[in-house]
């Protein structure tokens, strides 16, 4: 019984809206007439107005990120993370940079001393540098593809 009221409430204020429309109403017009036609009409056919809600923005952000990404999620689910941190010295400071897991899991099963290597990189990082976990990035993905495409050492050629 309540879904026949209600396809007969959209019915109504679609025929009224259809009207308003071929008779050139303003948009404004046509708006303020469609909010409170259909609360009218509702409390004619003895419909309990449903209340509007506001949509949660940062649930929709999150979907619409999530479609972008690809990245297939359930509620309650937390993704496994994509970068990690890590402790080196830049310039003699401690700090911590942020880099690709893709990178560092590379860089774990290549290099025999991969913290030397990060370390040693990370001491290289110039001080103007405006962001240096991207800079100490790049260079890890450099020495990575360097190290792909260096032919094996002799005693390993065989």
């Amino acid at each position: 019984m309540q879904d026949e009221l209600t396809q007969k409430l959209n019915t109504i204020v679609g025929a009224a809206l259809r009207g308003l429309v071929e008779s050139g109403a303003s948009d404004e017009a046509l708006g303020r007439f469609a909010a409170s036609h259909r609360q009218t009409v509702s409390q004619i056919l003895g419909l309990q107005p449903q209340e509007a809600r506001e949509p949660d923005l940062v649930s929709v952000v999150e979907m619409a990120v999530r479609r972008v990404l690809g990245v297939a999620q359930t509620p309650g689910q937390s993704a496994a993370p994509t970068v990690v941190r890590r402790t080196v010295t830049v310039g003699g400071k401690r700090t911590t940079v942020s880099l690709n897991k893709a990178v560092v899991d590379e860089l774990i099963q290549k290099v025999p001393k991969p913290r030397q290597l990060l370390d040693s990189l990370a001491a290289g990082t110039p001080p103007d540098a405006s962001n240096r976990s991207s800079w100490l990035e790049t260079r890890l993905r450099a020495y990575l593809t360097t190290l792909a495409a260096a032919p094996p050492p002799a005693d390993q050629a065989h």
